[in-house]
């Protein structure tokens, strides 16, 4: 059996962290017999990890421009697709990742400015030409992604601290992907309760698997 390639995505505060931990029991009752990973980007192998490590830990405060963001994370994303993602998918695992291609789209691209083309280019030779077969995109308001990242206590990152024009148009970024790639994806509503956004996004999950091959 061919595996199958889940990607969670939205802006922040939105609830991938809550939604990750929540889908682990259910999606591996759904898949028996299949191995289930959960990884997340940056981040799935050591080296990937300390590229996330950069993004908030730059010597003095240093705040990295848009393209070498775009460097860095397409760099660890390689890592991760070649090293983690790529041979369990071809061991017919079942692997959900926390952010891939998109939120570079979103970030660099649609955020930093950074030209869709060049990113483009970075994320086919990153993934190989890998695509998801299905984006669970977490969406909310702006107004609550910006209130819900204020409450947060652990150190924010430069993406946390922006005003309500930022947040609107990371939300806009997510949904225009939402358009272009409509076959893969799946626009949730994050301010439904936690029990709802899962059963919601488990039975876009189960669409998928039971088809037990890629489109």
């Amino acid at each position: 059996m061919p595996g199958s390639f889940l990607t969670i995505e939205g802006g922040e505060g939105v609830g991938k962290s809550t939604l990750m931990k929540a889908l682990e029991v259910p999606l591996r009752e759904m898949c028996p017999g299949r191995e289930v990973i959960f990884t997340r980007e940056p981040g799935g192998t050591p080296f990937a990890d300390e590229v996330r490590g950069l993004f908030r830990r730059l010597p003095g405060g240093e705040k990295l421009n848009p393209g070498v963001e775009a460097l860095l994370v397409n760099a660890a994303r390689k890592d991760h697709v070649d090293q983690v993602i790529r041979p369990a998918l071809e061991r017919g695992a079942v692997v959900v990742c926390d952010r891939f291609a998109d939120s570079t789209r979103v970030y660099q691209g649609h955020l930093g400015g950074v030209d869709r083309s060049v990113l483009e280019s970075l994320l086919s030779f990153a993934t190989g030409q890998l695509q998801p077969d299905l984006t669970l995109l977490l969406d909310l308001p702006a107004e609550t992604m910006r209130d819900r990242v204020g409450q947060r206590d652990q150190d924010q990152d430069r993406y946390d601290g922006g005003d309500l024009n930022m947040y609107q148009a990371m939300r806009t970024g997510y949904l225009n992907l939402a358009d272009e790639f409509a076959v893969r994806f799946a626009v949730v509503e994050a301010s439904a309760s936690p029990d709802e956004v899962l059963k919601a996004c488990l039975s876009h999950c189960h669409r998928i698997l039971k088809k037990g091959h890629k489109e």
